[in-house]
């Protein structure tokens, strides 16, 4: 599905559109279907470290600020693994594959968009520091070393919090803590290096 959203925010904000739209997405599969996701920063979803659900935004700005927000949200509904392309069955999963059964589209749908209500409004309101905290709770990445795949290249740290902005913040090697607003990120294992 696809939103398109005008949110009030100024353009240091808008990384908060992404993670509150994972809130939402997270709050769905826990209320809705009784299933335990996490957030990868900055946009996946995950169950048992398998990808359910993807986010992708794009925002057109002028000099005030934003002046919309297309966001493109990915869920993998009814697919049984062998749906998925070979290179995506072990990281890929979907409801069906979590909860056993075949999920009504609809319903379900109908509950995202009442979370997605729910968090925007509770953005709009300044209450970003609690969606933040779910974030944090939920974050598949925090005090875990990564691979990070961004504008600089690929990187390794870290990642120690995410920010009030909504962005990454990251220990190098060398003590030294950066602030990451993108990127790709891979949760890394030493043996990984040999490969």
């Amino acid at each position: 599905m696809s939103l398109i959203l005008r949110p009030p925010l100024p353009l240091n904000e808008l990384s908060r559109v992404t993670l509150f739209i994972a809130v939402a997405i997270a709050d769905t599969l826990q209320s809705h279907l009784g299933l335990e996701p996490g957030i990868k920063w900055p946009n996946d979803i995950l169950i048992k470290e398998r990808k359910i659900s993807g986010i992708l935004t794009e925002a057109v700005t002028d000099m005030d600020g934003i002046e919309y927000i297309v966001t493109g949200i990915g869920l993998n509904v009814n697919q049984l693994r062998e749906d998925f392309p070979e290179e995506f069955r072990q990281t890929a999963t979907s409801v069906l594959e979590e909860v056993g059964h075949h999920v009504p589209r609809i319903p379900l749908l109908q509950e995202l968009l009442l979370q997605l209500e729910k968090r925007y409004q509770q953005l709009l309101r300044g209450g970003f520091a609690d969606i933040l905290e779910k974030v944090r709770e939920l974050s598949t990445v925090i005090g875990k070393d990564i691979k990070l795949d961004g504008i600089k290249g690929v990187s390794y740290a870290r990642a120690i919090d995410i920010d009030n902005n909504g962005f990454l913040m990251v220990r190098d090697a060398m003590g030294n803590i950066h602030q990451i607003m993108s990127g790709e990120v891979f949760l890394h294992h030493p043996a990984d290096e040999s490969q």
